[in-house]
């Protein structure tokens, strides 16, 4: 799977602008390596219940276990599986922001600086993220139409990121209500 992933993440974050430590890329790279494993990516987690189970844990290590769950999930789905964010209550923002405040807090218990860059970079990470989705599959028009009926309904400034990385842009004047 590295050998898949290692080009398209490297093309995408090129593209992008985004700057990334070489730790930061690698900690993303197992991070789809991991999520791309069936067994392994749950759609339907509730980023909520595991938020509660990391505050009431007393042990650090299961704590920050947690944290890392969040982060990786939120990550993974912003930037792969956005549709399946969109359908749910919280919205995408809920997501992003949980996962960006997981990484900090892992960054709080263990210093690692990639969990640190990974939360400072969050949206921007996602974003990148999107692109590469839409690199490694064809389904770039249905996104798109599921993606403007979202933020149609919603606003919200991820996802006309995400629309304008598309090539749809919904700035004032483009779209009238």
């Amino acid at each position: 799977m590295r050998e898949l992933f290692q080009p398209y993440l490297r093309d995408s974050i090129k593209k992008s602008g985004i700057k990334l430590s070489e730790q930061a890329e690698d900690y993303i790279l197992n991070v789809l390596i991991e999520n791309s494993r069936s067994e392994k990516y749950n759609p339907k987690l509730v980023v909520a219940d595991v938020l509660v189970l990391a505050a009431a844990s007393y042990k650090v290590d299961e704590r920050f276990r947690l944290y890392i769950e969040i982060g990786d999930y939120s990550l993974f789905s912003a930037g792969f599986f956005v549709e399946n964010l969109m359908q749910r209550s919280a919205g995408i923002e809920y997501y992003l922001n949980a996962g960006a405040a997981s990484y900090d807090l892992a960054y709080s218990i263990c210093g690692n600086n990639v969990f640190k860059e990974l939360s400072d970079k969050y949206c921007e990470t996602a974003l990148m993220l999107g692109d590469m989705s839409d690199e490694l599959f064809s389904n770039k028009m249905e996104k798109t139409v599921t993606i403007f009926d979202c933020w149609r309904n919603n606003k919200s400034d991820f996802l006309k990121k995400r629309l304008a990385r598309l090539g749809l842009f919904v700035d004032k004047g483009f779209y009238n209500e």
